[in-house]
């Protein structure tokens, strides 16, 4: 059916756009891209994972004296018979306290004999315990009559010795205007030591409408005991000034009206306790409890490394009877989809298309129910529902699933509407695998590093595969081609395997046959899951032994181009107008003449062969001029003209039809300006295409070339483009979407195309009707 469908979608786009194109010609434009592009389908083990938490089948842990055993088994079936796996293993135990009845220890409970301490910000009444144990609340006495129009809370805090780190901490709590009575703070989890010391303090702040007064000024509730004897004190009481917290006076004979609830604690490593998974010790972590009294926690957490084959035992046990111990366990079980999705890499962005295939699961509960895993370093960009529309409210957050990490994109269930079932879309950027290649050249001591070649030469190439934490990554697949200036593919060797980050090609001989010139290696390297692509120049020069001929020849041409009459004009004011619409190229050499960067003007795109040999043709003439310390202004290259443009580093060679002073003052500026963004960098560039990625916006501010000429060259390489990803496409889903994209290319266009590119039209016609033949 599905096949029948996109057949059907295939049909109809090839006859109505075979249709639209007998309409009205009306030229409109777009930027285009002059990238390389590479396509490949998604084979990583990403997939919609549905969770199943602790499912009726998994048996209940059951505490027994000092020792407890269960076994769970490795997977389970819902009743739509789908397999869920064991994917994760959480335990946690608490009640590590000895008894069951809380325990009061009083500072000071006289209320009778209560005095204020008024002349302060803050105070802190100082305590100490000696057992280890967890404070479950704490009493103090409060006695005030307030200004009725506020509303008032108190927040109490146990400190450390010094006041500075908070052990435990209460809930807000609402105190009325006017109260004489003892007041209870339940606090947050802690553990506090015997032989230690700690404070207890309280906050107060008010509200009267909108406005909160946090830390409002003065102890206007809390009150002390006075004793008649400095026996009773049980630890100094400090007042806050703002500045420095000090003794109050009469501190030997006075408290704070407070007192403590506590449970004392058992240490989880005094009872010896131990995890055991399949008969093998598993180290747990100790931490406290959520509230006051609970004490010590102990948590495990086991991510299972593959899919388990059987059932697994998890025993617990301790060396004494604990008796108001609990445990508490959380079995995870996933049922995966894979997902299927494809790549498009350019040298500047490689951008990932998944195709989610959600479905009802029925069953699966958790929070969340289902995820949606992506490559963990990727970076998101949108998730579409079946309608093509972005889904809101949407998170990721890490992902494990078995050995592998991912993100995963979410939707909590208490917010807004569940995911309906169907087919979804997420678009995502990854990071580029491959930033380095190493030219080698075979010498006595073996191959070394190179910045060119000469004919004749044995050599090899290098390129690294690091990831994006520079880590190197092993496997996949490349392929690396050694193209010469005309395009020829003068080398190439696939199936490439990183080994440790390396890729390394065969040694081959660059033959003396071979032309001279600036040459091109290329690199691209995908696992399924990842990509790397990057391309380098590297000039290739002719044999040392007839390099002095060369120059000769070089030089003596040179010669006679600058000795030609120059053609001067006699007319003050030329007519300049469209003078925009004559250029051709633009390149920027380095001053041993290496081409860094190129850029073409029009809609004109020049065979790639001819480009190369005026290149090669210009840098030939660069070379010898500097090497004769004179600094060619204009070269006649066929029937055009080349306008040379010189800075510290850098030279500029724009080719034009016709030679303007505009053009020239034009080509003088940018020099400038591209020696002043880039000239540090030229002198320790080393192939990076990416150091100039900004140069395409410096060319277009100096040569403002009209946008409807750039943006028609650009709907060529999208048709080129898409015809070639379409090539590539093996799913049907992803067919779908690229007809999607080329119907919206074609009806945006589709005058230009008439005008320009039916011959590109044609092959993209074609090749949507060999995908249909395949189908």
């Amino acid at each position: 059916m599905l096949r029948k469908k996109i057949f059907c979608s295939l049909w109809v786009f090839l006859i109505f756009f075979s249709i639209f194109f007998v309409m009205n010609r009306k030229v409109e434009a777009n930027n285009g891209s002059t990238s390389h592009y590479f396509t490949g389908n998604y084979d990583g083990d990403a997939s919609i994972l549905y969770f199943w938490e602790n499912p009726p089948a998994v048996p209940p842990i059951i505490w027994n004296d000092n020792r407890s055993s269960a076994i769970f088994p490795p997977n389970v079936t819902n009743v739509q018979d789908y397999e869920f796996l064991a994917n994760s293993f959480e335990i946690y135990g608490q009640g590590f306290i000895n008894g069951s009845s809380p325990s009061i220890q009083v500072i000071a409970d006289n209320d009778s004999a209560r005095v204020n301490i008024s002349n302060a910000i803050q105070v802190a009444q100082e305590f100490n315990v000696s057992t280890l144990c967890s404070v479950q609340a704490v009493s103090l006495y409060l006695n005030h009559s307030l200004n009725a129009s506020y509303s008032y809370f108190g927040i109490v805090y146990i400190f450390d010795a010094s006041i500075s780190t908070i052990i435990a901490k209460s809930w807000e709590n609402w105190l009325s205007y006017s109260m004489s009575e003892w007041r209870y703070f339940w606090v947050s989890g802690n553990v506090l030591k015997p032989s230690q010391t700690y404070y207890i303090v309280l906050e107060m702040y008010r509200t009267s409408g909108a406005g909160m007064e946090v830390g409002w000024p003065g102890n206007h509730s809390w009150k002390a005991e006075k004793y008649n004897n400095s026996i009773y004190n049980k630890g100094t009481t400090l007042t806050y000034d703002g500045s420095a917290w000090n003794p109050i006076s009469n501190d030997s004979t006075t408290d704070m009206l407070c007192k403590i609830e506590y449970r004392i604690v058992i240490d989880p490593s005094i009872a010896d306790l131990t995890f055991y998974v399949n008969n093998q010790t598993k180290a747990y972590q100790t931490r406290i409890g959520t509230w006051g009294g609970d004490g010590y926690q102990a948590y495990l957490n086991m991510k299972f490394p593959v899919p388990l084959s059987q059932s697994f035992n998890v025993t617990i046990t301790t060396n004494f009877s604990i008796p108001n111990i609990n445990f508490f366990f959380r079995i995870m079980y996933v049922y995966t989809v894979p997902v299927s999705g494809y790549y498009n890499a350019t040298s500047t962005k490689i951008e990932w298309t998944m195709i989610y295939s959600h479905r009802y699961v029925k069953d699966a509960w958790a929070m969340p129910t289902e995820m949606f895993a992506f490559e963990d370093d990727w970076d998101y960009i949108d998730f579409l529902d079946p309608y093509d529309t972005q889904v809101s409210e949407i998170f990721f957050g890490p992902l494990k699933v078995y050995n592998q990490s991912y993100l995963g994109l979410f939707k909590l269930p208490f917010m807004g509407m569940p995911l309906e079932h169907g087919i979804y879309s997420g678009h995502f950027i990854s990071p580029n695998y491959c930033h380095t290649i190493h030219p080698r050249v075979k010498g006595e001591s073996g191959f070394q590093a190179a910045s060119s070649f000469e004919l004749g030469q044995t050599i090899k190439l290098e390129a690294w595969i690091e990831d994006s934490n520079n880590n190197p990554i092993s496997g996949g697949n490349a392929t690396i081609n050694f193209t010469s200036p005309t395009g020829q593919l003068i080398y190439s060797e696939t199936n490439l395997s990183s080994i440790n980050g390396l890729l390394n090609t065969s040694e081959f001989l660059l033959d003396t046959n071979l032309e001279t010139g600036v040459y091109t290696v290329t690199v691209f390297w995908t696992n399924g899951a990842e990509v790397g692509y990057y391309s380098f120049q590297i000039t290739v020069n002719p044999e040392s032994s007839m390099l002095g001929l060369f120059i000769l020849i070089g030089s003596l041409f040179a010669l006679a181009i600058v000795s030609f009459p120059v053609i001067t004009y006699t007319r003050r004011k030329l007519q300049t107008r469209n003078w925009e619409k004559h250029l051709r190229n633009l390149f920027i050499l380095t001053k041993d003449g290496l081409s860094i960067y190129g850029y073409s003007f029009g809609i004109e795109i020049q065979d790639p062969a001819l480009i190369s040999a005026a290149l090669m043709a210009i840098a030939s003439f660069v070379t010898d001029a500097m090497k004769s310390k004179r600094k060619l202004r204009i070269i006649d290259l066929e029937d055009k003209k080349v306008i040379l443009s010189y800075s510290t580093n850098v030279i500029t060679a724009l080719i034009s039809a016709k030679v303007f002073p505009i053009i020239q003052n034009r080509t003088e500026n940018f020099t400038k300006a591209f020696e002043d963004r880039y000239g540090a960098k030229v002198a320790v560039w080393r192939g990076d295409q990416t150091t100039f990625k900004g140069t395409d916006k410096l060319i277009q501010e100096y040569f403002p070339v009209s946008m409807e000429d750039r943006i028609t060259r650009g709907v060529k390489l999208k048709l080129i483009e898409t015809r070639e990803l379409l090539e590539s496409a093996t799913e049907p889903y992803v067919i779908i979407n690229i007809i999607k994209n080329v119907t919206q290319l074609l009806t945006r266009y589709r005058e230009i195309i008439q005008e320009h590119y039916m011959d590109d039209y044609a092959a993209l016609i074609k090749a949507a009707e060999e995908k249909m033949s395949t189908l």
